[in-house]
């Protein structure tokens, strides 16, 4: 009985990293917003992007042998220590980045329950370092039909949670965005813009019905600071709100940690920039990717499809800076860019 529940540790701790391991290889794209914005350089992210989920995968696979299950739990533990200790520096530095631990179906931001759940899973590697010491020879002194059973079991369980995580994040997405009749490629010219509540540049809440207070059109950029085209765009801004003279103000709203695009920002002069947590706002706009622009009429109201690339976003802002030109119809220029 004990070398079966032994084996069954081993078996949940594996799962844990088979799964976090899955996650980010077929989400690649939010495993690397996670790595930025818990501040890994941006030279070095596409190196580690593949170097995490390998060494989960080594250590998932590692403890199903018995020779490799004391040293695989061991490197476990290191990287789940790894992992805890750059949550509670981004928690104690006041940032909630989502780490996409478990791929694009873990997208929550993390919290102390972050640092519960990690402590759970600290606790399993443990205990199935524990296990491995007491019963090195697992799972061979188990019968063969039992260790399957076992393994089959976890692996049963592990799915369910899976599924249970995808279904979450579909729901979240569902209550914080337009219905999903209403996501097309984008959303449609004169609906109401979905309104929002960001952290801002002093690092105090800003809204979309606030940016709109004045009475001027937004044009809202979103921008990411690793993304090189987002660097063309950006070094650009200050032109614009030069060009502009007041007929529509320009806010970007990048994502990651608030001190990370304070800083790009000082580097670009961007006076008026927002952060969300993730891809929260982006997704209420039906947006893609970076760089993209959408103009938000001072009725708060979408006024422009969406512009993508960084042509488009310059057509975008030469139509705000003569309201009414003809010749200049950024819906029909989008797919040009």
């Amino acid at each position: 009985m004990a070398q079966s529940l032994g084996w069954a540790v081993r078996m949940a701790f594996a799962a844990v990293f088979a799964t976090s391991a899955f996650g980010k290889l077929t989400a690649r794209q939010a495993a690397r917003d996670a790595l930025l914005a818990f501040g890994i350089g941006e030279r070095w992210v596409p190196a580690t992007t593949w170097a995490v989920p390998v060494a989960e995968a080594l250590v998932a696979a590692g403890l199903l042998l018995p020779v490799t299950g004391l040293s695989a739990a061991a490197a476990g533990i290191l990287l789940l220590t790894v992992f805890t200790v750059a949550v509670a520096v981004q928690l104690l530095r006041g940032n909630h980045p989502s780490c996409a631990c478990f791929g694009a179906a873990d997208v929550a931001p993390i919290g102390p329950l972050t640092l519960v759940r990690n402590g759970a899973l600290l606790a399993l590697g443990c205990a199935a370092m524990a296990t491995a010491i007491a019963y090195p020879r697992l799972p061979s002194p188990l019968p063969a039909d039992r260790a399957a059973l076992i393994t089959v079991g976890i692996a049963v369980v592990t799915v369910q949670i899976w599924q249970g995580l995808a279904l979450r994040r579909i729901r979240r997405a569902q209550a914080t965005s337009i219905p999903a009749v209403a996501l097309p490629s984008q959303l449609p010219v004169g609906t109401i813009a979905p309104e929002f509540e960001l952290l801002a540049s002093p690092g105090t809440p800003a809204t979309l019905s606030g940016l709109l207070a004045d009475g001027r059109p937004q044009v809202l950029l979103f921008l990411h600071h690793g993304c090189s085209p987002c660097r063309q765009v950006a070094d650009e801004i200050g032109v614009w709100n030069r060009k502009l003279h007041g007929q529509a103000d320009i806010t970007v709203i990048g994502s990651g940690t608030l001190q990370d695009n304070a800083l790009w920002a000082e580097e670009y002069g961007i006076a008026r920039y927002l952060v969300q947590q993730y891809k929260e706002v982006a997704e209420r706009y039906a947006i893609r990717g970076t760089p993209t622009g959408v103009k938000v009429g001072s009725d708060g109201r979408i006024a422009t499809g969406l512009a993508i690339g960084s042509a488009a976003i310059r057509a975008l802002l030469s139509e705000s800076e003569h309201p009414g030109s003809e010749g200049l119809h950024i819906e029909n220029r989008l797919h040009h860019s």
